[in-house]
């Protein structure tokens, strides 16, 4: 009455490789989003090299302004606003990582350029104009999602030059 089940070896093997792939992909999925702690640690990361000004490759100025005061508040209130939309949440939180480390990218780059004696080694001056842009549209992004009065606070920061501020990003004053 009972019926016997012969299970060859290839057969467990596969869908052991099945389940094991599924769960690899399942992990990469999950590490894809980045989580509070890695947005912290790259905050922390971004913030002690904006402290660390006497570095050639030192993001200051304007861009150390924006970000210390535009771009953490807003990502703060953004974020707050998007708790419970899970899907926003990970664009937004992407989206932060990524200005965050296009930040430090750009003034490393940017100084490779100044530094660069071959047009090989220009190549960073095309990577840094490009993170520039990226950079720039995150900035409009997180703008346009806080409001009007946000725009017109970035557009008004950008009118500036770097020599309107110090090194740490906070204004000189006249």
């Amino acid at each position: 009455m009972g019926s016997t089940v012969v299970v060859k070896f290839d057969d467990v093997f596969t869908v052991f490789l099945l389940a094991l792939g599924a769960w690899c992909a399942l992990s990469a999925w999950r590490k894809s989003f980045p989580t509070d702690k890695q947005i912290l640690n790259a905050q922390e990361v971004l913030e002690n090299h904006l402290r660390q000004h006497w570095l050639p490759d030192h993001p200051g100025g304007l861009q150390a302004y924006i970000y210390k005061r535009l771009m953490r508040n807003w990502y703060g209130q953004i974020i707050a606003q998007v708790r419970y939309d899970q899907k926003r949440a990970r664009a937004i939180r992407r989206d932060w990582i990524e200005y965050m480390e296009l930040l430090r990218r750009n003034a490393t780059n940017a100084f490779l350029h100044v530094t660069s004696k071959t047009p090989f080694q220009g190549r960073h001056y095309n990577e840094m104009l490009y993170g520039s842009s990226r950079a720039q549209a995150i900035e409009d992004a997180f703008a346009a999602l806080i409001g009007s009065d946000a725009k017109l606070e970035l557009q008004s920061a950008r009118e500036n030059s770097d020599l309107d501020f110090d090194l740490e990003g906070d204004a000189m004053k006249p």
